[in-house]
């Protein structure tokens, strides 16, 4: 039987793997016989998952590399080109070098309980990382006096998270997450909290679907002075 690309998502009776395009049908003992099959992206599973979960480990804060590592994700997320399109690679260095000063001092005057940069690393070690996330111990009276009460003293605050563009909606951003409430729950944090722009409607719905829900929302006077809208969101570890 031939497989052909059929943009069709595939029933749930079917178990696709990436080693080799194997394939397995529950309904049906013989392959041969199997005509359930709507065949997408063989590293894609039924339910739209990678096959293969997601890794999450802490960053390696002495390692050179892997600081310079995360520092070229998060850079080439969050960087804004400028409008002179010639200054666009130099603006990127700088901003690159911003960040890695500043993923440095977070790593060298925090202690473990109040600091950790959780990394994704990605399936070949030398392409560096493939998502990112920053935790840290937040006592931020805005954001305590959102919280539901009882209102906790501290809380962990999760920053500066980045997937690789290229990979985005595989999962990643939802590794992440989890791993974040892990080591929130070691933290012995009751909640978590972000914050992340009212317009970004991708990102509001991973979040949501992770279960964070808006606890405030900025001024919107905040937009006569040229700044975009952000929303915190926290969910109870």
């Amino acid at each position: 039987m031939i497989l052909s690309p059929v943009i069709s998502r595939v029933p749930d009776s079917l178990q696709l793997k990436a080693s080799g395009f194997k394939w397995k049908c529950r309904r049906y003992a013989r392959r041969d016989s199997c005509r359930c099959l709507a065949w997408q992206a063989p590293w894609r599973a039924a339910s739209d998952k990678p096959t293969t979960p997601w890794r999450v480990r802490g960053l390696r804060g002495q390692d050179v590399l892997e600081v310079a590592a995360a520092a070229d994700l998060q850079a080439t997320c969050f960087h804004e080109p400028p409008p002179l399109g010639f200054l666009k690679t130099w603006s990127l260095y700088l901003f690159r070098a911003d960040v890695i000063s500043i993923i440095t001092a977070k790593l060298k005057y925090t202690t473990k309980d109040e600091f950790k940069c959780l990394v994704v690393p990605a399936q070949d070690p030398s392409k560096g990382f493939v998502g990112i996330i920053e935790l840290s111990k937040l006592s931020d009276e805005k954001v305590l006096r959102a919280i539901p009460e009882p209102a906790p003293d501290y809380l962990c605050y999760l920053a500066c998270m980045a997937v690789d563009a290229r990979l985005r909606r595989q999962g990643i951003a939802t590794a992440l997450l989890a791993a974040a409430q892990v080591q929130a729950a070691k933290w012995r944090m009751k909640w978590m909290a972000l914050d992340v722009f009212a317009d970004n409607a991708t990102a509001l719905a991973c979040y949501e679907a992770c279960g964070f829900k808006i606890i405030r929302r900025d001024e919107p006077m905040r937009r006569l002075i040229g700044q975009r809208l952000r929303v915190t969101m926290a969910k109870p570890v």
